[in-house]
């Protein structure tokens, strides 16, 4: 008897040590994997054309990461749909850090009035933001809009051409064309910024919000007219061009780069991320770069981030419901 409960008390020792190793290994497998990120290419989504302006401050991004982690950073573009397309692969990837985007709270505009495989940018991990995109609402040269403030003198109907209709740069105009109480206008349907300033430059539409990368060599060469910025602060070399806030329009949205990942990454991997990303958008030459695409390097992680998120969307959702 004394024999069989020594084997018994010898069998349960067994289990729960081979138990605690198995627990063990997993815990160290998750390790290891976290430790030796990456060991294989990254793909980085992006949801706009190759020669866009996220696409090539995207690939900026990915040959820094690459050098930073010592693996191929290869780009992916997936345009169209408002972005989403591009953020339902990457919500869809496995979580194990080999898949990435470029994301944006924008999307949550087009998924607002949308059905789709995500609901928000909830089913996604905004990782970091890396970045701003600066908004201008411009008018060609020879307009007789000359300033921001005569939209509201206006006698006859204008046609506006928003870098795509339902975008953030379309509720920048909304914001605009409440405060100044322009209300007769048309809209006029774009496939991006590029096209709404041909639109402009060709007279087919009178005033055009789009990023002003699309539109800022046009304001140097004298073909265009800068009205205002969406921005909260002044543009570097053209602090003569108001804000939008500056104006006493109430602006609450953010046209924001964001780096996104599927949910449940490994908490080793989604760290190295972090930590590399922002000593990339920290390196002076890597902001220099960015301001040279008139975007705005604005580094934002965790509970930071997430508070803009959380009031970007419920802003978005104000905005489209008429609250």
């Amino acid at each position: 008897m004394k024999k069989m409960l020594g084997l018994f008390t010898l069998f349960i020792f067994v289990g729960m040590v081979l138990l605690g190793c198995s627990e063990n290994t997993d815990e160290d497998v998750a390790a290891n994997e976290a430790e030796n990120y990456p060991t294989q290419p990254i793909t980085l989504v992006v949801p706009f054309d190759s020669g866009s302006v996220t696409d090539l401050f995207a690939r900026m991004i990915a040959e820094r990461l690459s050098e930073s982690l010592d693996t191929p950073v290869i780009i992916e573009n997936l345009p169209g749909g408002g972005t989403i397309p591009g953020h339902v692969q990457v919500a869809q990837a496995n979580s194990d850090g080999y898949t990435l985007g470029i994301g944006a709270l924008a999307v949550e505009i087009t998924l607002h009035g949308e059905e789709s495989t995500i609901s928000s940018l909830d089913d996604l991990d905004s990782l970091v933001q890396l970045g701003e995109y600066t908004t201008g609402i411009s008018v060609s040269a020879d307009s007789d809009i000359e300033s921001i403030e005569d939209l509201q003198d206006l006698d006859e109907q204008i046609t506006v051409a928003p870098a795509a209709a339902g975008s953030i740069n379309h509720l920048y105009w909304d914001l605009v064309a409440e405060h100044y109480g322009v209300e007769d206008y048309g809209l006029m349907s774009t496939t991006g910024g590029n096209d709404a300033v041909l639109k402009l430059l060709s007279g087919d539409a009178d005033v055009v919000s789009t990023p002003l990368a699309n539109v800022v060599e046009h304001v140097e060469s004298g073909d265009v007219r800068l009205l205002a910025l969406t921005t909260s602060d002044t543009v570097p070399g053209m602090e003569d061009i108001p804000t939008i806030e500056e104006l006493g329009i109430d602006n609450p949205l953010t046209h924001n780069l964001l780096l996104i990942a599927p949910e449940g990454l490994p908490e080793g991997v989604r760290e190295v991320l972090i930590n590399h990303t922002e000593e990339i958008v920290s390196d002076p030459e890597v902001q220099e770069e960015m301001e040279n695409m008139e975007l705005i390097p604005t580094f934002l992680k965790g509970e930071e981030l997430d508070n803009q998120i959380n009031e970007g969307r419920e802003a978005i959702h104000q905005i489209l419901d008429g609250n």
